[in-house]
C-alpha cells in the first residue's frame, strides 16, 4: 500500500485538500492526473465542498480507472468526481486560476502533436 511507501502519503494528500480550498474557485476544473485510487480527488471533493466544481481524475490504467470509480462511489460527495482513463498522447489542457489575473495553463500532448 501506497502509505508504507510514501513517506508522509497522507500529509501530502491533506495538504492538496488545504491548497484546494485556498485556490479553486466556483466552476474550476481541477484534474488529478495519474489519479490511481483518487485520494487526492477525494480530497479536494471534501476541501471544497462549499464550492461548485469539477474533479476529473484520469489515469492511464483502465483497471485502476475501474476501482476508483468503485471508490469515489462509496462517498456522497457534493461536488462529484469523473473518472477517466486516457494515455499521455492525446492532449490535455489543464488551467489553474490562481488568482483572478494569475492564470497557468499547462498542455500536455504527444511527440507529433505541436505547441499551443
Amino acid at each position: 500500500m501506497i502509505q508504507r511507501s510514501v513517506p508522509g502519503y497522507e500529509s501530502i494528500i491533506h495538504t492538496i485538500g488545504e491548497l484546494a480550498k485556498s485556490v479553486v474557485t466556483e466552476d474550476s476544473n481541477v484534474y488529478d492526473l495519474g489519479c490511481s485510487l483518487g485520494a487526492a480527488s477525494l480530497s479536494v471533493a471534501r476541501a471544497t465542498e462549499s464550492k461548485r466544481c469539477n474533479i476529473i481524475g484520469v489515469d492511464s490504467s483502465q483497471a485502476m480507472v475501474e476501482r476508483c470509480k468503485r471508490m469515489v462511489q462509496a462517498f456522497n460527495l457534493p461536488n462529484p468526481i469523473d473518472i477517466i482513463q486516457q494515455n499521455k498522447n492525446p492532449l490535455i489542457i489543464v488551467t489553474y486560476k490562481i488568482l483572478p489575473t494569475i492564470i497557468i495553463e499547462i498542455a500536455f500532448c504527444n511527440k507529433t502533436s505541436r505547441r499551443i
